[in-house]
């Protein structure tokens, strides 16, 4: 957690990752079924690493080197 707080772009995958479960209860009240962020840049800029805080909320196996949800994207 040390590693996310004070770097913007990961603290906002975090939130992304929390957010992802409500998306199905906001459906119901406003037009929306899909929250897509597209993550770009140049090599080496921690677009891997902000993938993996976004998912890590609620993939235990992201902290594993094996049967990571990376792996199958």
């Amino acid at each position: 957690m040390q590693e996310v707080l004070g770097h913007i772009p990961l603290e906002f995958a975090l939130v992304c990752g929390f957010a992802s479960p409500l998306i199905s209860l906001i459906a119901r009240f406003v037009d929306i079924e899909v929250l897509l962020f597209h993550l770009f840049g140049d090599t080496s800029r921690g677009k891997t690493s902000a993938m993996r805080v976004f998912v890590s909320p609620f993939d235990g196996a992201a902290s594993s080197s094996q049967n990571r949800s990376d792996r199958i994207w």
